[in-house]
């Protein structure tokens, strides 16, 4: 598993990147985090090259990607639920948006030599509508939907454009977004049902009550591109009374409320409470609750983990 953490970020997302180490540690995953200088341009290219030098290394057959606000709520479900020998690359589908926020990718000649590359490429050598989703978009498209020498012909810019171009290319060549259940693809692309998914979005209004149906509904067709329902995180006690286990990971960062309220009420059911072994670099280790809130020595405790 793989993060990136920055000076802006650090202490803002460290519940959600604490649920991250969590989750390894009950599954036994090794867990890095490249340290990001988010001031700087290269900062749109870290995460592809991050993830590049992680599949270099040839004892690392796929590189799990979540993005430091990505909190993950079920420690049950283990990622062998999305993973299998026939993908390179797998993603939460969408309606609108490829958001590469939680991303998985396997070890593979062409993700080596050609995909990941290219990604670098592209975001270095344009401006894109979301920095490195936009250029991760044209990636697909190229190396999934059109074949050799494809290139989609959607603008990069702006997003209210790009993106339905971009889907529509994808729809014509996977299929329109499946349901719950469900994935669309080919040739080493898996894009899961967004009900299934591992990286969904929450209701982004700061005075609905995010747990209502109808409110999340209307937050994701007027706030978030006309993501549909499916699109938006679920909090658990709706799951479980649609017989379905919780949402796996929620990309916080546009998510409201959070951390206060969703805390308490959304983000804390009692699968995921677990307790971690923290060691620092001359290995003293301690125990520590990731639910705790963190100051800034536990923060420094945690960061020098990895």
């Amino acid at each position: 598993m793989l993060t990136m953490i920055g000076p802006a970020v650090a202490k803002k997302y460290a519940s959600q990147v604490a649920s991250q180490r969590c989750y390894a540690g009950r599954h036994g995953y090794r867990i890095f985090a490249q340290w990001l200088d988010d001031s700087k341009p290269a900062a749109q290219t870290a995460k592809p090259a991050a993830i590049l030098a992680r599949l270099r290394d040839e004892s690392c057959r796929w590189v799990i990607y979540f993005d430091a606000d990505v909190y993950l709520v079920n420690h049950e479900r283990p990622l062998s639920e999305w993973l299998d020998d026939a993908s390179e690359l797998v993603m939460t589908d969408h309606h609108q948006i490829m958001n590469n926020g939680a991303i998985f990718v396997r070890r593979t000649p062409r993700m080596l030599e050609f995909l990941l590359p290219l990604w670098i490429k592209l975001t270095m050598a344009y401006t894109w509508s979301c920095t490195d989703n936009g250029s991760l978009m044209e990636v697909i498209a190229r190396g999934y939907a059109l074949g050799p020498g494809g290139n989609s012909s959607c603008p990069r810019r702006p997003a209210n454009v790009a993106f339905p171009c971009y889907q529509s290319v994808f729809t014509k060549a996977f299929g329109p977004v499946p349901g719950r259940g469900g994935s669309r693809g080919r040739a080493g692309l898996k894009l899961v049902a967004p009900a299934d998914g591992f990286n969904n979005h929450g209701c982004m209004s700061p005075v609905v009550d995010c747990s209502s149906p109808v409110a999340r509904k209307l937050m994701a067709s007027r706030y978030q591109r006309e993501w549909t329902l499916d699109d938006v995180f679920v909090p658990p006690k709706i799951r479980k009374r649609q017989g379905l286990p919780p949402m796996f990971g929620l990309h916080s960062k546009a998510s409201n409320p959070f951390p206060d309220r969703a805390m308490r009420s959304i983000l804390q059911p009692a699968n995921v409470t677990c307790r971690v072994a923290l060691c620092t670099k001359i290995h003293q280790c301690g125990v520590w609750d990731f639910a705790q809130s963190l100051d800034s020595e536990k923060l420094a405790m945690y960061l020098s983990v990895f």
